[in-house]
């Protein structure tokens, strides 16, 4: 995202208010078209289905809809979302862990692709079929996929051998079998794996694992399912301890080894990606304003009207880009050292830690980019309100939501 100038962030502040994520549209869609034309150019029958959990905000949504999209929702809440947006059911693929009968049976019985993960799922299907024996159902099954780095450890996000998600080897023959006797179509197999390094060569084993069940269990599935969890563009010196790949680095490689593969050039199935992360992350960024300055030996403190619990809820020192947007352009003759604190009564609410050259004063603000993904999710009304939202586009600046409205707070709520 371009760097904010003090006259945007003054009229964010005076027409939206702060604090405030606001979404860069263009990137966001740039970053759709760019991931979509990198693995459409080489496998033309690829889907993609924008990630929910990532942030779902409706506008991104509907951004992500407008521009070709399928839905990828991992909660009956995200359901409603993609439908309240105008996605029509068939474009929704749902992989919840946890799937209430009549969530369930709502999205079944209106044609999501819905990926079964666990034995109680076909309960759900038992009934379902008891209820509709003539109807037609199609289901998609996820299955464990074990991925190891290139020094055989274990890549898969938390570090543990054997993944939760997904039926393993043990599993899957009573799963298949009891899908046939209820004459359930197996249109999709999964096989999303969450891992920390997001290695190409992770891809290259979920395509063989989907691949070897397929050809295990003579199944036809209209669709295979690679998940998400790829790295998108990257801030300069964010991750200096690996290679990032790129969309088109990711796409040449996972169908470079799929277009050797007999099971897949016999089958032709649609290849499915999930991208949320990668796409929404650099398209939002977060914007706090200073409202006083206390000094202390050591240190200046800026007290913002924004909290690290926006943007970092673990309270990881995660290295995100900021800028700082002053009023005064003259800089100081030496750093001094600057913490932009949060809003919370907490000591270590600290949004950042910097040392600068620019004179921050009440007035000026400080900008953290990059996030874009599982921040606006994951946000809690700690203390303070959810912050605003707003997009930035050829129009201008829009409020997409209100934040400081105690009625609306208040109103979930029982006395």
């Amino acid at each position: 995202m371009e760097k904010l100038t003090i006259q945007q962030c003054d009229q964010i502040y005076k027409q939206v208010g702060t604090p405030c994520f606001l979404i860069n549209e263009d990137l966001f869609i740039e970053n759709i078209q760019r991931i979509k034309c990198a693995f459409q150019k080489e496998y033309s029958d690829t889907i993609i289905s924008y990630s929910f959990k990532t942030n779902y905000i409706p506008y991104i949504c509907n951004l992500a809809k407008n521009n070709g999209c399928k839905a990828e929702v991992v909660s009956y809440l995200e359901y409603q979302i993609a439908k309240q947006v105008g996605f029509a059911p068939e474009d929704i693929i749902m992989n919840s862990p946890l799937k209430r009968y009549e969530e369930f049976e709502t999205a079944i019985l209106e044609g999501a692709l819905v990926n079964i993960d666990s034995f109680y799922e076909l309960a759900h299907l038992d009934l379902i079929r008891k209820n509709h024996p003539d109807k037609e159902l199609k289901v998609g099954i996820r299955v464990n996929v074990p991925i190891v780095d290139e020094n055989g450890v274990s890549a898969i996000y938390g570090e543990e051998k054997v993944g939760r998600f997904g039926f393993v080897d043990d599993e899957i023959p009573d799963v298949v079998r009891r899908l046939r006797e209820l004459n359930c179509k197996i249109i999709c197999i999964h096989g999303h794996t969450s891992s920390k390094n997001r290695a190409i060569f992770n891809y290259i084993q979920i395509c063989r694992r989907l691949i070897d069940v397929a050809e295990k269990y003579s199944l036809k599935p209209k669709y295979l399912d690679l998940g998400g969890g790829f790295f998108g563009p990257v801030p300069q010196g964010m991750f200096t301890d690996r290679h990032v790949p790129t969309y088109e680095e990711y796409a040449t490689e996972i169908f470079k080894y799929l277009n050797k593969d007999e099971w897949f050039k016999t089958n032709k199935p649609s290849i499915i990606i999930e991208p949320g992360m990668s796409v929404a992350a650099s398209s939002m960024s977060y914007i706090a304003r200073v409202h006083d300055i206390k000094h202390r030996v050591d240190r200046r403190i800026a007290q913002t009207d924004g909290t690290m619990f926006h943007v970092r809820q673990n309270m990881a020192d995660f290295k995100l880009p900021f800028n700082i947007v002053t009023q005064e352009k003259t800089l100081l003759e030496q750093e001094e050292t600057v913490h932009f604190a949060g809003a919370s009564c907490m000591e270590s609410d600290l949004i950042r830690r910097c040392t600068t050259k620019q004179k921050v004063d009440v007035g000026d603000y400080i900008v953290i980019d990059n996030v874009g993904a599982y921040t606006f999710v994951m946000a809690s009304s700690f203390i303070q309100y959810l912050p605003y939202i707003a997009v930035i586009n050829d129009n201008g600046i829009k409020k997409l939501r209100q934040s400081r409205d105690f009625d609306n707070f208040i109103e979930v709520f029982s006395l």
